[in-house]
Protein backbone atom coordinates (compact mmCIF):
# COMPACT_ATOMS: atom_id res chain seq x y z
CA UNK A 1 0.00 0.00 0.00
CA UNK A 2 1.06 3.56 -1.00
CA UNK A 3 0.34 6.52 1.13
CA UNK A 4 -0.87 9.06 -0.60
CA UNK A 5 -2.35 11.44 2.13
CA UNK A 6 -2.05 12.18 6.12
CA UNK A 7 -5.05 13.56 7.81
CA UNK A 8 -4.09 15.02 10.65
CA UNK A 9 -6.70 15.79 14.18
CA UNK A 10 -5.75 19.62 14.98
CA UNK A 11 -6.01 20.43 18.26
CA UNK A 12 -3.76 18.26 20.88
CA UNK A 13 -2.31 16.37 18.25
CA UNK A 14 -0.68 19.43 15.81
CA UNK A 15 -1.16 21.94 18.44
CA UNK A 16 -0.90 22.21 22.11
CA UNK A 17 -4.21 23.77 22.50
CA UNK A 18 -4.73 21.74 26.38
CA UNK A 19 -2.03 23.77 27.61
CA UNK A 20 -3.67 27.35 27.50
CA UNK A 21 -6.90 26.66 28.62
CA UNK A 22 -6.76 27.29 32.17
CA UNK A 23 -4.60 30.60 31.36
CA UNK A 24 -6.82 31.06 28.79
CA UNK A 25 -10.07 31.51 31.22
CA UNK A 26 -7.80 33.73 33.77
CA UNK A 27 -7.53 36.41 31.16
CA UNK A 28 -11.10 36.07 29.85
CA UNK A 29 -11.43 36.87 33.94
CA UNK A 30 -9.17 40.03 33.79
CA UNK A 31 -10.24 41.34 30.18
CA UNK A 32 -13.79 41.37 31.15
CA UNK A 33 -13.73 42.56 34.94
CA UNK A 34 -15.29 45.23 34.37
CA UNK A 35 -18.44 43.97 33.22
CA UNK A 36 -18.31 40.75 36.11
CA UNK A 37 -18.63 43.20 39.17
CA UNK A 38 -17.39 42.04 42.35
CA UNK A 39 -16.87 38.50 41.15
CA UNK A 40 -13.72 37.03 42.08
CA UNK A 41 -11.49 34.44 39.60
CA UNK A 42 -11.74 31.85 41.69
CA UNK A 43 -15.93 31.75 41.52
CA UNK A 44 -15.54 32.81 37.48
CA UNK A 45 -13.62 29.77 36.75
CA UNK A 46 -15.85 27.62 38.97
CA UNK A 47 -18.92 29.10 37.30
CA UNK A 48 -16.76 27.76 34.05
CA UNK A 49 -15.65 24.51 35.01
CA UNK A 50 -19.41 23.94 36.16
CA UNK A 51 -20.64 24.91 32.49
CA UNK A 52 -17.88 23.08 30.98
CA UNK A 53 -18.75 20.05 32.97
CA UNK A 54 -22.75 20.46 32.22
CA UNK A 55 -22.26 21.00 28.71
CA UNK A 56 -19.70 17.81 28.20
CA UNK A 57 -22.03 14.92 27.83
CA UNK A 58 -24.10 16.86 25.28
CA UNK A 59 -21.03 16.76 23.24
CA UNK A 60 -20.15 13.34 23.16
CA UNK A 61 -23.88 12.31 22.77
CA UNK A 62 -23.56 14.46 19.99
CA UNK A 63 -26.66 16.03 20.85
CA UNK A 64 -24.56 19.55 20.44
CA UNK A 65 -21.25 20.25 17.95
CA UNK A 66 -18.36 21.68 19.17
CA UNK A 67 -18.64 24.96 17.39
CA UNK A 68 -21.89 25.40 19.50
CA UNK A 69 -20.20 24.22 22.59
CA UNK A 70 -18.08 26.80 22.22
CA UNK A 71 -20.00 29.38 22.42
CA UNK A 72 -22.46 27.66 25.22
CA UNK A 73 -20.12 27.56 27.40
CA UNK A 74 -20.42 31.18 27.89
CA UNK A 75 -24.43 30.98 28.18
CA UNK A 76 -23.91 28.76 31.44
CA UNK A 77 -21.09 30.41 32.61
CA UNK A 78 -23.14 33.53 32.89
CA UNK A 79 -26.34 31.67 34.12
CA UNK A 80 -24.07 30.27 36.78
CA UNK A 81 -23.07 33.48 38.11
CA UNK A 82 -26.35 34.99 38.18
CA UNK A 83 -25.55 37.13 34.91
CA UNK A 84 -28.14 38.19 31.82
CA UNK A 85 -26.60 36.67 28.82
CA UNK A 86 -26.05 39.78 27.51
CA UNK A 87 -24.79 39.89 23.81
CA UNK A 88 -21.98 42.21 24.47
CA UNK A 89 -20.75 40.40 27.14
CA UNK A 90 -21.37 36.87 25.54
CA UNK A 91 -19.23 37.99 22.24
CA UNK A 92 -16.47 39.60 24.57
CA UNK A 93 -15.70 36.53 26.74
CA UNK A 94 -15.58 34.66 23.61
CA UNK A 95 -13.25 36.47 21.67
CA UNK A 96 -11.14 37.32 24.79
CA UNK A 97 -10.55 33.59 24.86
CA UNK A 98 -10.08 32.87 21.10
CA UNK A 99 -7.58 36.15 21.11
CA UNK A 100 -5.06 34.53 24.18
CA UNK A 101 -5.42 30.91 22.51
CA UNK A 102 -4.60 32.61 18.93
CA UNK A 103 -1.80 34.68 20.49
CA UNK A 104 -0.07 31.07 23.11
CA UNK A 105 -0.84 28.25 20.89
CA UNK A 106 1.98 25.91 19.65
CA UNK A 107 2.68 23.16 17.44
CA UNK A 108 4.23 20.58 18.84
CA UNK A 109 8.19 19.39 18.49
CA UNK A 110 8.82 18.19 15.09
CA UNK A 111 5.43 18.91 13.24
CA UNK A 112 7.45 21.42 10.94
CA UNK A 113 10.31 18.71 9.80
CA UNK A 114 7.58 15.99 9.51
CA UNK A 115 5.61 18.51 7.34
CA UNK A 116 8.65 19.08 5.02
CA UNK A 117 9.46 15.55 4.52
CA UNK A 118 6.02 14.71 3.58
CA UNK A 119 6.29 17.25 1.12
CA UNK A 120 9.29 15.88 -0.17
CA UNK A 121 7.49 12.56 -1.04
CA UNK A 122 5.20 14.12 -2.48
CA UNK A 123 2.16 13.25 0.27
CA UNK A 124 -0.49 15.19 0.45
CA UNK A 125 -1.34 16.63 4.14
CA UNK A 126 -4.94 17.49 5.51
CA UNK A 127 -6.24 18.28 8.41
CA UNK A 128 -10.05 17.27 10.21
CA UNK A 129 -10.59 18.90 12.86
CA UNK A 130 -14.28 19.30 15.23
CA UNK A 131 -15.37 22.85 15.06
CA UNK A 132 -15.92 25.99 13.51
CA UNK A 133 -13.71 26.69 10.36
CA UNK A 134 -12.96 30.53 10.60
CA UNK A 135 -11.70 28.97 14.08
CA UNK A 136 -9.40 26.54 12.44
CA UNK A 137 -8.41 28.51 10.02
CA UNK A 138 -7.14 31.34 12.29
CA UNK A 139 -4.95 28.51 14.41
CA UNK A 140 -3.48 27.00 11.38
CA UNK A 141 -2.70 30.57 10.20
CA UNK A 142 -1.44 31.75 13.65
CA UNK A 143 1.16 28.48 13.75
CA UNK A 144 2.57 28.97 10.53
CA UNK A 145 1.00 25.96 8.90
CA UNK A 146 -1.20 27.19 6.25
CA UNK A 147 1.54 27.05 3.26
CA UNK A 148 2.24 23.35 4.14
CA UNK A 149 -1.17 21.62 4.14
CA UNK A 150 -3.21 20.73 0.80
CA UNK A 151 -6.73 21.19 3.03
CA UNK A 152 -8.54 21.82 6.15
CA UNK A 153 -11.90 20.18 6.52
CA UNK A 154 -13.45 21.92 10.09
CA UNK A 155 -16.53 19.48 10.88
CA UNK A 156 -18.71 22.64 10.74
CA UNK A 157 -18.75 22.05 7.03
CA UNK A 158 -20.50 18.76 7.39
CA UNK A 159 -23.07 19.22 9.94
CA UNK A 160 -21.49 16.11 12.07
CA UNK A 161 -18.60 16.02 13.97
CA UNK A 162 -16.09 13.08 14.69
CA UNK A 163 -16.36 10.22 15.23
CA UNK A 164 -19.50 10.29 12.17
CA UNK A 165 -18.23 8.88 9.48
CA UNK A 166 -19.30 11.89 7.42
CA UNK A 167 -16.08 13.92 7.85
CA UNK A 168 -13.78 11.16 7.18
CA UNK A 169 -15.76 10.70 4.41
CA UNK A 170 -16.12 13.79 3.12
CA UNK A 171 -12.13 14.77 3.57
CA UNK A 172 -11.65 11.78 0.89
CA UNK A 173 -13.19 12.68 -1.30
CA UNK A 174 -11.90 16.16 -1.36
CA UNK A 175 -8.52 14.47 -1.32
CA UNK A 176 -9.56 12.04 -4.55
CA UNK A 177 -8.07 9.03 -2.35
CA UNK A 178 -9.60 5.60 -0.67
CA UNK A 179 -9.50 5.14 2.42
CA UNK A 180 -6.30 2.26 2.51
CA UNK A 181 -4.41 5.11 0.66
CA UNK A 182 -4.80 7.21 3.98
CA UNK A 183 -3.00 7.42 7.25
CA UNK A 184 -4.90 9.73 9.70
CA UNK A 185 -3.39 10.80 13.39
CA UNK A 186 -5.23 11.99 16.11
CA UNK A 187 -5.10 11.89 19.91
CA UNK A 188 -8.76 11.12 20.95
CA UNK A 189 -9.90 7.49 21.32
CA UNK A 190 -13.69 8.51 20.41
CA UNK A 191 -13.41 11.05 17.82
CA UNK A 192 -10.04 9.85 15.97
CA UNK A 193 -9.33 6.07 16.40
CA UNK A 194 -12.73 4.97 16.35
CA UNK A 195 -13.89 7.35 13.98
CA UNK A 196 -11.31 7.10 11.43
CA UNK A 197 -11.16 2.90 11.94
CA UNK A 198 -15.06 3.17 10.95
CA UNK A 199 -14.21 5.26 7.96
CA UNK A 200 -11.96 2.39 6.71
CA UNK A 201 -8.67 4.54 7.29
CA UNK A 202 -5.93 3.12 8.52
CA UNK A 203 -5.18 5.24 12.38
CA UNK A 204 -2.38 6.18 14.10
CA UNK A 205 -2.69 6.95 17.60
CA UNK A 206 -0.70 10.45 18.64
CA UNK A 207 -0.02 9.74 22.46
CA UNK A 208 2.84 12.15 24.26
CA UNK A 209 1.24 11.22 27.26
CA UNK A 210 1.17 7.71 27.43
CA UNK A 211 -2.52 7.32 28.13
CA UNK A 212 -4.23 3.60 28.12
CA UNK A 213 -6.91 3.68 26.14
CA UNK A 214 -10.18 0.91 26.29
CA UNK A 215 -9.05 -1.00 23.62
CA UNK A 216 -5.72 -1.61 21.84
CA UNK A 217 -6.76 -2.64 18.40
CA UNK A 218 -5.35 -2.67 15.33
CA UNK A 219 -3.25 0.47 15.03
CA UNK A 220 -0.60 2.38 15.31
CA UNK A 221 0.87 4.40 18.34
CA UNK A 222 3.08 7.03 18.31
CA UNK A 223 4.17 9.61 21.01
CA UNK A 224 6.45 11.97 19.19
CA UNK A 225 5.67 12.99 15.42
CA UNK A 226 8.81 12.04 13.92
CA UNK A 227 7.69 8.43 14.43
CA UNK A 228 5.34 8.79 11.91
CA UNK A 229 7.72 8.57 8.94
CA UNK A 230 8.74 5.02 9.89
CA UNK A 231 5.25 3.51 9.52
CA UNK A 232 5.11 5.53 6.09
CA UNK A 233 8.85 3.98 5.47
CA UNK A 234 7.33 0.33 6.70
CA UNK A 235 4.01 0.45 4.12
CA UNK A 236 6.88 1.43 1.49
CA UNK A 237 9.29 -1.81 2.39
CA UNK A 238 6.17 -3.74 2.67
CA UNK A 239 4.94 -2.84 -0.93
CA UNK A 240 8.22 -3.74 -2.54
CA UNK A 241 8.37 -7.32 -1.31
Amino acid sequence: MIIKAVIYDLDDTLIRTSEVVQPGIEFVYHQNKNVLGDISISRFKEANEVSVKGLLPRLKASEIKLHQFGVLIWYETLYQLDLKPNPEIILALYESLQSYTLTHIQLYPEVMDVFDTLISKNIRIAILSNGSTIERLRKVIAVGLQKKIDLLVATELVGRDKPDQAPFLYTLNLLGVKGNEVIYIGDSYTEDICGATNAGIQVVHFNPHKINNPSQGDYFTITNHKQLLAIINKYKSEDNV
